[in-house]
C-alpha cells in the first residue's frame, strides 16, 4: 500500500491499478453473477405472472426497469468498494459491497442532480447560440470545471459522506491536487496510446496479414463496418468464435475494471495526502510523536528477615534532609507491631519507604489503636484470672 506514503508516479499508479484489478477480478465477476441471478429470478417472476393477471406483467416490467436503472448506479459504487478493499486489504465481499452501496446510490442521484443542473443550463444556452466555437469552448470549460467533482462516488462509499459533504470534499480534493490529477490523466492517456501503437507495430511485423485486415477495417465506413465484421465472423469456426468471444469479454471486463481501479487508487492516494494519514489505520506504523514514559525506579534495599527482624538505621543514609529522614525512620521502624505483622505475613522483603505527614499520622493512629487493643486484651485476661474459683484442699 505504497499509495499511503505520498505522491506516486503515473507508471506506478497504472501498475497498481492493473495489479488491483487482477486481485478484484474474481470478486467483481461474482458480483455480476449475483446480479445476473437476480434478473433471472425477476424474469421467471414476470413469466409466471401471466398466469395470475394479464396486466401484472406490465407492472412488473416497469418495476424491473426501475430496478435495472438503480442497479446500474449501484454497480460502479460496489466496484469502487471491492477495489478499495483489495487495495487496503480489508476483505470486503461482493455481497457486502452490493448491500452497502444501496444508500450511497440515492446520495449519488442527489449529487448528480445538484451538479447536472448547472451543466445542463450552460449546454442548453450553448445549443441556442448555434456556434461551433462556443460549443467547443463550453465542452472544454465543463470538462475542466467539473474535473474536481470526479471523486464524488469514491467520497460517498469510501468516506461515507452525504451528497453535499461528498461534493464539498471532492471539490476540495480536486482543487488542491488539480495539477497532479491532470498529469495523471494525460500521462495515462499517453501511455495507453503508446501501448496501442506499439502493439500494432508488433502485430504488423509478426502477422502482416492480420495488420492489413485491421487497416482495411479502419478504412471501411461506419455503415458498412457491421457487415464486414459479420463476414469475418462467418469465416471462423465455432470453437475459435467461442474462445475468441470469451477472451475478448474477459479482456474488456479487465480493462473496464482497471479504469475503475485507476480512479479509486488515485482517490486513495490523494485522500491520504490530503488528510496526512491521521484518520486511517497505519498498519502497525508507530506514531513518531509518541514517546513512552519510562518509570523511574530507584534502588530498594532488601534486608533479610530472620526470626527476630531488626533494622540497622545506621545503614540507611539520607541524602536530602538528615533530620527529617531520621525522624521518619524512627517513627516507621520503631513500631514493634509493624515488624511482628511483617513476620506473620512471611514477607521476604521490606523496601525502604519514606512516608509523608499524612501517612505518618495514619501510622501513628494505627499504632495507638493496636496498643489500646493490647491493653484491653491484657485487662480482660486479668479479670478472668480474678474470677477463677480455687478449690479448697481441706477434706470435707
Amino acid at each position: 500500500m505504497e499509495f499511503k506514503n505520498g505522491p506516486i508516479s503515473v507508471f506506478r499508479l497504472i501498475w497498481l491499478s492493473l495489479s488491483t484489478a487482477n486481485q478484484a477480478f474474481g470478486s467483481a465477476l461474482f458480483m455480476f453473477f449475483l446480479i445476473f441471478v437476480f434478473f433471472g429470478l425477476m424474469g421467471v417472476i414476470i413469466f409466471l405472472s401471466h398466469y395470475i393477471s394479464p396486466n401484472l406483467p406490465i407492472i412488473l416490467q416497469i418495476v424491473n426497469g426501475l430496478i435495472s436503472f438503480f442497479i446500474s448506479l449501484i454497480i460502479p459504487l460496489a466496484l469502487i468498494q471491492i477495489i478499495a478493499s483489495k487495495a487496503e486489504k480489508t476483505g470486503m465481499t461482493a455481497f457486502d459491497s452490493l448491500t452497502s452501496s444501496v444508500i450511497p446510490a440515492f446520495y449519488y442521484i442527489a449529487s448528480a442532480i445538484i451538479v447536472g443542473i448547472p451543466c445542463f443550463v450552460v449546454l442548453l444556452a450553448a445549443l441556442f447560440s448555434k456556434s461551433a466555437i462556443i460549443m467547443v469552448a463550453v465542452y472544454v470549460a465543463i470538462f475542466f470545471g467539473a474535473l474536481p467533482f470526479m471523486f464524488v462516488q469514491q467520497a460517498l462509499v469510501l468516506r461515507q459522506n452525504g451528497p453535499i459533504e461528498a461534493l464539498k470534499y471532492s471539490w476540495e480534493l480536486g482543487c488542491t491536487f488539480y495539477g497532479r490529477i491532470l498529469l495523471n490523466f494525460f500521462g495515462a492517456l499517453g501511455i495507453v496510446l503508446i501501448v496501442i501503437l506499439g502493439s500494432f507495430c508488433v502485430i504488423k511485423l509478426v502477422l502482416p496479414q492480420l495488420a492489413q485486415q485491421v487497416q482495411a477495417l479502419a478504412n471501411v465506413p461506419q455503415q458498412m463496418l457491421p457487415f464486414m465484421l459479420m463476414g469475418l465472423v462467418s469465416q471462423a469456426s465455432k470453437p475459435i468464435l467461442i474462445c475468441g468471444g470469451i477472451i475478448l469479454a474477459a479482456l474488456y471486463f479487465y480493462v473496464f475494471l482497471s479504469a475503475n481501479a485507476f480512479m479509486t487508487i488515485m482517490f486513495l492516494n490523494l485522500d491520504y495526502s490530503m488528510r496526512g494519514v491521521k484518520n486511517r489505520e497505519l498498519d502497525g506504523i508507530p506514531d513518531q510523536h509518541f514517546v513512552p514514559v519510562q518509570p523511574i525506579v530507584g534502588p530498594t534495599p532488601t534486608p533479610e528477615i530472620h526470626q527476630h527482624l531488626g533494622v540497622n538505621k545506621s545503614s540507611v543514609q539520607a541524602e536530602d534532609n538528615p533530620e527529617t529522614t531520621s525522624r521518619h525512620l524512627n517513627q516507621v521502624y520503631n513500631a514493634q507491631e509493624h515488624l511482628d505483622r511483617a513476620i506473620d505475613q512471611e514477607e521476604d522483603r521490606m523496601p525502604t519507604i519514606l512516608f509523608d505527614d499524612d501517612m505518618l499520622r495514619q501510622l501513628a493512629e494505627n499504632e495507638k489503636q493496636m496498643k489500646e487493643r493490647a491493653e484491653r486484651k491484657s485487662q480482660e485476661q486479668e479479670d478472668d484470672g480474678q474470677k477463677t474459683i480455687k478449690m479448697s484442699d481441706k477434706p470435707l
